[in-house]
């Protein structure tokens, strides 16, 4: 039994290491709750902090979509630290 035990670990930490673990959005009753969770969040809309409201909270070129901005490049020097260039829109 404690083997089987021991191989569902194993396996969940294999699956969980593949996942980004980075949070897309986190829980707030206020904009201040998204300020503590970090830098990227900035609003609170509907208990979720989100990157973004509209287009125009992403900068000029980029789109916001379901709460996070989808950047633009045209190479892997147009993205944040950790992110590469797909299809020309950031990912990571």
């Amino acid at each position: 039994m404690s083997s089987r035990v021991f191989l569902a670990a194993a396996f969940m930490g294999l699956f969980l290491a593949g996942c980004d673990v980075r949070p897309k959005n986190v829980p707030c009753s206020n904009a201040g709750d998204c300020e503590a969770a970090g830098n990227q969040f900035r609003y609170c809309l509907e208990s979720r902090c989100v990157e973004c409201l509209g287009d125009s909270s992403c900068g000029e070129g980029n789109r916001c979509k379901s709460g996070l901005c989808e950047r633009h490049c045209r190479d892997g020097r147009d993205c944040k630290s950790g992110e590469t260039c797909k299809e020309h829109i950031c990912d990571g």
